[in-house]
């Protein structure tokens, strides 16, 4: 004998919303994730082609006009981030919902953008910062150096030390470029897609990049070759390789702060 209740309403499965992951402590991964990320990027790319391209294109002209009208160029810094913050957010919608919409470009102005726009003052202050700093070790290198290669005019010996503070000014900028980069990599994707504040989605990224030093290694080399690559006709390349770079982003952003 059945032991259904024939009085009990039917129960309906409630379809959840689709979600590609609880936030969690940044994950360590292998060294070959930093190409996983580009491939899974181009399959996020393949699920809306033409939308992927126009968002790049119409990013990319919007980006180059505000950067050209003198006063207003100031404020480039400010919306990377917003218009950032949207491929991540059509980069998801590629992940779980099988495509993206080219609205999502925009998706920035609608949701978090006060965080999104903070988090671009504190881009922009902290690149003023490296610059002030650039200029300071150059004006501090470059006095030391007029005075040496007027030393060593008589001196020959002297002649090869001649540019090494230049290459020390380079080196200490690089060594706070790279950690200002890790801060801003997955920062847009941590705000928009989970709410954290700038400073928390700035300090979140930088150490989950830094857990991930091989695998980003790895990630930069073959960028750094399908980019000459991309360059080879007229640039065009970057109409792919733009978005697919975009969206690794997120993959990369996937694998290492959600839970799977």
């Amino acid at each position: 004998m059945s032991t259904d209740n024939l009085y009990q309403a039917p129960a309906s499965e409630v379809a959840e919303p689709p979600t590609s992951g609880e936030l969690t402590e940044p994950q360590k991964r292998p060294v070959s994730d930093g190409w996983r990320w580009i491939a899974d990027g181009f399959g996020l790319f393949k699920t809306g082609i033409g939308v992927w391209i126009g968002m790049i294109i119409v990013y990319s002209i919007l980006i180059m006009i505000v950067a050209i009208i003198p006063l207003v160029n100031f404020f480039t810094a400010l919306i990377v981030p917003i218009f950032m913050g949207g491929f991540m957010v059509a980069a998801r919608n590629s992940d779980i919902s099988g495509g993206p919409s080219f609205g999502d470009l925009f998706a920035g102005f609608k949701e978090q953008t006060g965080n999104l726009v903070l988090l671009g003052l504190i881009q922009l202050g902290m690149y003023v910062v490296l610059m002030i700093i650039s200029f300071a070790l150059m004006f501090i290198v470059g006095g030391s150096e007029m005075a040496s290669t007027m030393d060593s005019m008589g001196d020959p010996t002297r002649a090869p030390a001649m540019g090494i503070g230049m290459a020390l000014v380079f080196l200490v900028m690089l060594a706070i470029f790279i950690p200002l980069m890790m801060a801003i990599w997955f920062s847009p994707a941590l705000v928009i897609l989970n709410g954290l504040g700038p400073w928390t989605a700035f300090t979140t990224s930088f150490k989950g990049c830094l857990k991930n030093i091989l695998p980003f290694l790895w990630y930069g080399i073959i960028a750094f070759i399908l980019c000459i690559i991309a360059s080879i006709p007229i640039f065009l390349g970057f109409l792919v390789l733009g978005p697919v770079l975009t969206a690794s982003m997120y993959t990369g952003y996937k694998a290492i702060f959600l839970e799977h």
